[in-house]
């Protein structure tokens, strides 16, 4: 069946059917075996119009651009006096996907899977699509640690029109966190910025959580920043990551190279913009002060209680948004709340039900 397809393949791209002879101006353009791809479908991906000239050399345009659809696998033109006909063998639909053997990934989560490679029941098959079937449900089981999976998806005919398609998963078990190691890291120690983390190591315990998850591992990188952000260290980067498997994919260990900069301290602290509430009660919320160590919470924290506070005179949907300028010759940073209150909310009906 598959070496069937493959065939087709081939005499689409060297010895595909064609017209042959002199030129001619179509009057008429026939299509013979579309029956789930709709003749107005085909016309509008045909690059030849009525009236127009035709000779043999459009002829692998023709064809090339109509298989490109990926609805056909077999194309012949013929010519019958001035009217040119398209012949067609469409290619089968899918009938059923069967899943076997997925135990950690819902069968919700692999039908999204597959309809992000274009499988799903009653597309238009094509059988290139199975390998990129195969590579996406395998990212999907690596992003789990699951490195160990076997995937094979095949398929076969239900009747002349349809194919039916056979995923089989063996998920193996999930790969374990070695070691996490940190380099780069001058202000805090390695232990200090792992508490952050949610993913750890084997060495950690009995109830280590060391299954690897790559979305853990975004989620953890996150913390890192937020955590030094939170200490000043506005210049804070993560310059590498590496993710190494072992050989028997049992095992990972994972090292991360930052940069921390330099820790900055506040030096103007102001706000800006249209104070609709007067400036001085603003800076009553406004917990730090010049020279102290710059904190992200805390400068999130402000926002929220500005915002609030604006919420409270009918401004419900104003924003503050902060602004820093980070000095070029020392340590230091000015921080401004930039403030637009929008429109102010009025009441219109207060309603009372039961």
């Amino acid at each position: 069946m598959k070496g069937f397809l493959w065939v087709s393949v081939l005499a689409l791209l060297f010895c595909a059917h064609a017209v042959r002879a002199e030129s001619f101006t179509v009057d008429q353009i026939e299509v013979i075996g579309a029956k789930k791809i709709s003749i107005g479908t085909v016309l509008n991906y045909l690059p030849l119009n009525v009236g127009e000239l035709f000779d043999e050399n459009r002829s692998p345009d023709i064809i090339r651009e109509l298989y490109s659809t990926g609805f056909f696998e077999h194309i012949e033109l013929i010519r019958d006096d001035n009217t040119l006909i398209v012949k067609l063998k469409e290619r089968p639909s899918i009938a059923e996907i069967n899943i076997e053997g997925n135990k950690d990934i819902s069968d919700e989560g692999l039908d999204m899977a597959l309809d992000q490679v274009g499988i799903t029941r009653g597309r238009i098959f094509n059988e290139l699509q199975l390998s990129k079937l195969e590579l996406e449900l395998q990212q999907l089981y690596y992003s789990l640690g699951k490195y160990a999976v076997r995937l094979k998806a095949d398929w076969r005919y239900l009747d002349d029109d349809r194919v039916v398609i056979d995923i089989t998963i063996s998920e193996g078990e999930p790969a374990l966190i070695r070691s996490i190691n940190v380099t780069g890291n001058l202000a805090f120690d390695e232990e200090t910025l792992l508490e952050n983390f949610e993913l750890e190591s084997s060495d950690d315990g009995w109830f280590a959580s060391d299954q690897y998850s790559s979305t853990k591992f975004i989620g953890d990188l996150e913390s890192l920043k937020s955590f030094y952000l939170d200490q000043g260290y506005l210049r804070f980067n993560v310059d590498t990551k590496q993710v190494t498997i072992s050989p028997d994919r049992k095992h990972i260990d994972i090292t991360i190279n930052l940069t921390e900069g330099l820790q900055y301290v506040l030096s103007d602290i102001s706000i800006a913009g249209e104070l609709v509430v007067d400036e001085a009660e603003l800076m009553t919320l406004v917990p730090f002060r010049e020279g102290e160590i710059f904190s992200r919470k805390k400068i999130t924290r402000v926002v929220n209680l500005i915002t609030k506070r604006l919420g409270q005179d009918g401004y419900a949907f104003a924003e503050v948004r902060p602004l820093t300028e980070i000095s070029k010759d020392d340590n230091k940073v000015d921080l401004k709340f930039l403030i637009n209150p929008g429109k102010k909310m009025m009441v219109r009906f207060i309603n009372f039900i039961g």
